[in-house]
């Protein structure tokens, strides 16, 4: 690992919160809930402390979900990230970069999901660019999606209590286990995420808001508030015709995370099967 991303990792791998709230997806969790047959994308647009963006920096994931029969359901997404910055001189530098795949299996029963998978460490990452670095922070949930040199396993149980009116209450728990494959004899690492998401319907349209943290397990200087991050989502879809877009803005609500992101705006589409 560069000294950048082994510093960004050290202030801030804390805060790459959870998959908490999403029922049918941890992966994409400030979506309200995803097909359980079907694909979606999303792009997000994150507003970082000292880098001069441009259109259309942003990250983008593709995911879909495909059932296999007796509640198992296999799961997968490929990211990407693109930056376009300003340098010196009034220059624009861009960089692309896909990362690392997600391949998960997710087992259902009534009111429960169980969750594990792994990201693959193919990533096309390479030294001096910023696009890992936008997709990195502005997606904490998702961190390890543009991390080289490592392999992440996570595993993960939800659980969803219904409530008058169609409303909603969910929550999550899981681990990730970071296995980095650098020489440099980087110590792995166990994140702990969790968190809880309020739904609540409104005719073809939903509505939620969510908490969610990510805490290092294996940080053993420091206080719990000194090893963990946190931020609240805001979101809102709604069906149209055969497809679902939306939008959710999350806000990071701890010190440390605040002197990186600002927010993050995402935008999706969820296109069901039948």
């Amino acid at each position: 690992m560069n000294t950048l991303r082994l510093t960004v990792a050290a202030v801030v791998a804390a805060a790459a919160t959870l998959g908490a709230a999403s029922y049918a997806q941890a992966q994409t969790y400030h979506m309200l809930s995803t097909p359980e047959k079907g694909f979606w994308m999303e792009a997000s647009y994150s507003d970082l402390e000292g880098l001069d963006q441009s259109f259309p920096s942003a990250h983008w994931f593709a995911s879909g979900r495909i059932p296999l029969g007796s509640g198992l359901r296999i799961t997968a997404d490929i990211p990407f990230a693109y930056s376009r910055m300003q340098v010196d001189g009034g220059l624009r530098e861009s960089s692309t970069v896909f990362g690392n795949p997600f391949v998960g299996l997710e087992y259902t029963m009534p009111g429960l999901i169980f969750e594990s998978g792994v990201r693959v460490p193919l990533n096309s990452i390479e030294e001096d660019t910023f696009a890992d670095v936008i997709g990195f922070l502005g997606d904490f949930q998702r961190a390890e999606a543009f991390t080289d040199e490592v392999v992440p396993v996570s595993g993960a149980v939800a659980y969803e209590y219904g409530l008058p009116g169609g409303a909603s209450l969910r929550g999550r728990a899981g681990l990730v286990g970071l296995f980095f494959t650098d020489d440099e004899d980087t110590a792995n690492d166990a994140l702990v995420d969790y968190g809880l998401l309020g739904t609540y319907p409104l005719g073809p349209a939903r509505f939620g808001l969510g908490v969610y943290g990510r805490w290092i397990a294996t940080e053993d200087e420091g206080r719990f508030s000194d090893n963990s991050i946190h931020h609240l989502a805001l979101s809102a879809d709604v069906h149209v015709r055969q497809v679902r877009p939306g939008i959710s803005v999350r806000v990071p609500v701890d010190a440390t995370y605040n002197d990186v992101l600002n927010s993050t705006v995402s935008v999706y589409l969820q296109v069901p099967l039948n």
